[in-house]
């Protein structure tokens, strides 16, 4: 045997110095949003309303209605007293129908405001003595530019609920197109900027949603939830330290906020705050957050502490939530391991491959314990499967040379930490390729005890 290595294998070593980065996979493999968005919010004017699920063809009808207004709005330039044609006026009639069937006298139903403004372009059509008095009389004629400004305020808030309404209706592009308008219409609405900052939000367009979450804030300093979005929408674009700041701000106007927790607890975990990420997430669960989500972060955060035993609970939890959860199970199984409870994480590392045998960071995970426990054989083939699974998995590369060497492989050793080397400096995956850099040196440089070995 060239050398003794076997303690390379050392479960806590490995865990440390050559893992990747649990907190960014998230609970959901490869999601790109980190850090909670709210959903937009139902209301118009000051009035909540139940979510409610429509057909299709109510959301089909919804865009038809969309593409009319905004032809109004682009051929006039507001949605004051339009001279319609008589076209508009009898399609006009056929939306007022489907209003009344749907809205009826109910004030607090969504789409209010939308029945209110078709009402009134309606009987602005029907009184044509109106644009006669405006000529006789300045002073009316004033009085319709007050009007006028009165009625794109309303049509806002229709713009607003039909926005609202095609967002839920998975209708992403309408709902931005509407939340614009609405923008426009109403630039002190700052439910219109909030509704298009989260609706960019949610679809990754987080550098401008900061920016509207900015101006919705200007509207509304006290508003909890603004700062939230605006924090999750920092956290996404890597602003950990500003996203702290927002959510300080949340949760100092609404500590029971358990989102903002969360999401303040998420931060301070890409920071490497443990400890205070624990405290954020207990604080999430305390107030009723009880997600797959807050109890799998608030597990690795132990982990990362060397804290196995409480994070195994936690692990246990997520599982029991989310049966299919395969990190869960990977990161339950390192825990077990660090506790030497080896056929205990043997288990949980075929579950995880059993649930999707693509993870390629469980291969990896039971690499390790396999070299650990002498199954040098085992080891490479799993290393292996995990650079079939992730080609450039520079600590799959590390393992399999650590099995070759003791599988007296030793060209296929060096081939493999070259190739861990580099793809580590190109990670700058510094502990890494401080590992590896050891491991070839070795190679190169056998001590004499290593050369009588």
């Amino acid at each position: 045997m060239l050398m003794e290595t076997q303690s390379t294998f050392n479960t806590t070593s490995m865990l440390k110095d050559i893992r990747y980065d649990p907190v960014l996979s998230g609970v959901i493999p490869n999601s790109s949003q980190l850090f909670t968005i709210s959903e937009p919010v139902d209301i118009h004017r000051t009035t909540r309303v139940v979510s409610i699920t429509y057909p299709d063809s109510a959301y089909q009808w919804l865009e038809e209605v969309l593409d009319g207004l905004i032809d109004f709005g682009n051929r006039h330039g507001h949605y004051g007293i339009i001279n319609l044609t008589e076209d508009e006026y009898e399609w006009l009639d056929l939306v007022l129908e489907e209003l009344i069937y749907s809205v009826g006298n109910n004030k607090n139903h969504l789409l209010a405001p939308l029945m209110e403004l078709v009402i009134r372009l309606i009987n602005d059509y029907e009184e044509t003595y109106v644009p006669k008095l405006t000529e006789q009389f300045a002073k009316l004629a004033e009085e319709e530019v007050i009007k006028t400004e009165t009625e794109d305020e309303i049509a806002a808030y229709a713009f607003l609920a039909i926005g609202y309404l095609l967002w839920q209706g998975n209708k992403k592009e309408k709902s931005l197109s509407s939340y614009c308008i609405a923008t426009e219409l109403k630039p002190t609405c700052w439910e219109a900027f909030y509704n298009l900052g989260t609706a960019k939000g949610k679809l990754g367009q987080s550098e401008k949603a900061i920016v509207l979450f900015d101006e919705a804030i200007k509207l509304n300093p006290d508003s909890g939830q603004l700062y939230l979005n605006r924090g999750a929408a920092k956290g996404n674009c890597g602003q950990y330290k500003a996203a702290i700041a927002d959510l300080d701000k949340a949760i100092e106007l609404d500590p029971n906020n358990v989102n903002a927790h969360n999401n303040r607890g998420r931060a301070k975990c890409q920071l490497g705050k443990y400890r205070e990420a624990i405290t954020d997430f207990d604080n999430a669960i305390i107030n009723g957050h009880s997600s797959a989500e807050v109890y799998y972060l608030r597990a690795l955060a132990k982990t990362l502490l060397g804290k196995h035993d409480i994070a195994i609970p936690d692990y246990d939890k997520v599982i029991e939530l989310k049966p299919d959860c395969v990190e869960a199970y990977n990161y339950r199984g390192i825990s077990k391991q660090e506790l030497q409870k080896y056929k205990d994480a043997l288990v949980d590392f075929g579950n995880a491959i059993r649930i999707n045998p693509d993870y390629p960071h469980v291969y990896n995970s039971r690499a390790n314990l396999r070299g650990l426990l002498g199954q040098f054989d085992d080891a490479l083939v799993d290393s292996t499967d995990a650079i079939r699974l992730k080609p450039d998995y520079a600590e799959a590369y590390a393992h399999r040379g650590m099995a070759n060497i003791e599988l007296k492989r030793i060209d296929e050793a060096i081939s493999d930490f070259h190739t861990a080397l580099k793809l580590a400096n190109q990670q700058k995956n510094n502990n890494l390729k401080k590992f590896v850099e050891q491991q070839i040196q070795k190679l190169n440089n056998p001590s004499p005890q290593d050369r009588e070995n």
